[in-house]
C-alpha cells in the first residue's frame, strides 16, 4: 500500500476516530495523541492490511486498544472535560440519560464500566457505530455486542440515581 493509498483510505476517518478517542479518554490532547499513534501503528502494518476486507474496522480496533492502554497507563486518573456528543436518535433511553443527567456524571459512570463495555458504549453512542460495525471492529458477535450494550445500559441506570425508575 502506497502512502497515497493509505491517505485516501484512512485519513477521512480521522474526525470519527478523534471523537471516539475523546469520548474514551476525555482529554483533547490525549485523543489527538491516540489518533496519531493509531495511524502510526496501522501504517507500520500497511502491507498486511492492504488486502484486508475490513481494514477500517482494524483501524477502529487499533484505536480502541491504544485508548485502553492509555487509560491503563494513567490508572484511572481522568480529566473529564465536557463536550458535545452525537447520539443516535432512535436510542431514546440513552438520550434520556444524557438529557436528565449532568454530562460529567454520565461520563464518570461510563468510565466505571468494564473496559470492553466502556469501549462498546463509546463506539455506539459517541462514534455512532451500529452493533454490526462494533462486532466487526472488535471481533465479537453482533448478539454479544447487543448483550454487552444492554448490560452496560443497565449498569448505567444503577449508577445514575436520578434515572432509576
Amino acid at each position: 500500500m502506497t502512502a497515497k493509498e493509505f491517505q485516501l483510505r484512512f485519513l477521512p476517518m480521522q474526525p470519527s476516530l478523534y471523537r471516539q478517542a475523546l469520548a474514551m479518554l476525555g482529554v483533547e490532547a490525549d485523543a489527538e495523541d491516540a489518533v496519531q499513534e493509531t495511524y502510526l501503528k496501522v501504517w507500520k502494518q500497511a502491507g498486511r492490511i492492504a488486502d484486508m476486507e475490513n481494514a477500517e474496522g482494524f483501524l477502529v480496533l487499533t484505536l480502541r486498544n491504544v485508548c485502553l492502554n492509555m487509560i491503563r497507563s494513567r490508572k484511572g486518573m481522568l480529566n473529564l472535560n465536557q463536550h458535545n456528543i452525537d447520539i443516535e436518535e432512535n436510542d431514546a433511553e440513552m438520550q434520556s440519560l444524557i438529557e436528565s443527567e449532568d454530562l460529567m456524571t454520565l461520563r464518570r459512570a461510563i468510565f466505571q464500566l468494564q473496559p470492553k463495555a466502556r469501549s462498546m458504549v463509546t463506539m455506539y453512542y459517541f462514534s455512532s457505530m451500529n452493533s454490526h460495525q462494533i462486532a466487526e471492529a472488535t471481533g465479537e458477535t453482533e448478539a454479544n455486542v447487543r448483550s454487552i450494550l444492554s448490560r452496560a445500559r443497565a449498569q448505567l441506570r444503577k449508577m445514575l440515581p436520578k434515572h432509576q425508575k
